[in-house]
């Protein structure tokens, strides 16, 4: 086995001067972030953690009769705020539908459980549900719309 089959079969080339190449099918971690809108859905993420945070503490202590009250919405409320956020980072051609889902229920989380912990959770949701509203891919990489398939 030669020096290029070795170091071809961890994902690296070697070059004529023996400079080590990247493997085109190898994708590093900041370029796939680059690539999605991985701040603004961390963002969303955080927020829909502090919504469901006093609702599930109130859930884990109250008692049976005492769970029917309406705080404990917040917990599947701030669960699809974070769905929200993690679909927004793994599917990026759907961010101005998911943008918008985050704002929404971050804003009915001000009704259901007072925005979170110290509002936090409706601050960080909404911010990031705009964030991920307002992103755009950027400029060198070509984003297939939704419904948009090659056909051969």
């Amino acid at each position: 086995m030669d020096e290029t089959e070795s170091a071809g079969s961890r994902g690296l080339t070697m070059g004529s001067d023996g400079a080590d190449a990247t493997d085109p099918e190898t994708v590093t971690f900041a370029e796939w972030r680059a690539e999605r809108p991985f701040w603004p859905g961390l963002v969303m993420i955080l927020g829909g953690l502090a919504i469901a945070w006093p609702a599930l503490q109130f859930v884990l202590t109250a008692s049976l009769v005492e769970s029917r009250s309406v705080v404990t919405l917040g917990v599947p409320l701030g669960a699809l705020v974070v769905f929200a956020g993690v679909t927004a980072i793994v599917r990026p051609e759907r961010t101005s539908a998911l943008g918008v889902v985050g704002i929404v229920l971050s804003a009915l989380s001000f009704l259901v459980v007072f925005g979170g912990v110290f509002f936090l959770g409706l601050i960080l949701g909404g911010a990031g549900g705009v964030l991920v509203f307002a992103w755009e891919p950027p400029a060198g990489t070509a984003s297939p719309e939704p419904g948009d398939e090659e056909t051969e």
